[in-house]
């Protein structure tokens, strides 16, 4: 057995991993904060859900002024957020930073159909996402 391929698998993981859990983090983030609290005045239960393959996306108001996401199947694994930035739990499972991580399109999709404003709200930062020649780093 290979121990130093392994102990660099490990590093390469662990980094990988925490690189999803920031991700999440940012995109989760950056999605409840482009969405008006108040168009959950609209929804049965002050939510609204996007299911996927492994689960489901639930975006809800915490309080009047401040919401949540949370991604969950049916008690495996969940994961929530809420527009503080606050994580319940505080560490994501090992095994579920990936699958979250794979799902952040379906939160982002649903919410684009559901609320198209925010697809306007988010475009500054979509366009700055593309990196133009001039500005790519060496």
């Amino acid at each position: 057995m290979d121990y130093n391929k392994l102990v660099t698998q490990i590093i390469v993981g662990s980094n990988n991993l925490n690189q999803m859990r920031d991700e999440i983090k940012l995109v989760v983030g950056t999605i409840l904060s482009m969405i008006d609290s108040w168009k959950f005045r609209d929804f049965p239960n002050e939510s609204i859900e996007f299911r996927t393959p492994h689960g489901s996306w639930v975006i809800g108001r915490k309080d009047r002024t401040t919401l949540w996401a949370r991604f969950t199947d049916d008690g495996r694994g969940w994961f929530e957020q809420h527009e503080d930035s606050s994580v319940v739990p505080p560490t994501l499972s090992l095994t579920w930073v990936r699958i979250v991580h794979s799902y952040l399109p379906a939160l982002l999709e649903g919410v684009l159909v559901t609320f198209p404003e925010v697809g306007r709200n988010i475009q500054p930062i979509l366009d700055a996402g593309i990196q133009e020649p001039w500005c790519r780093r060496r």
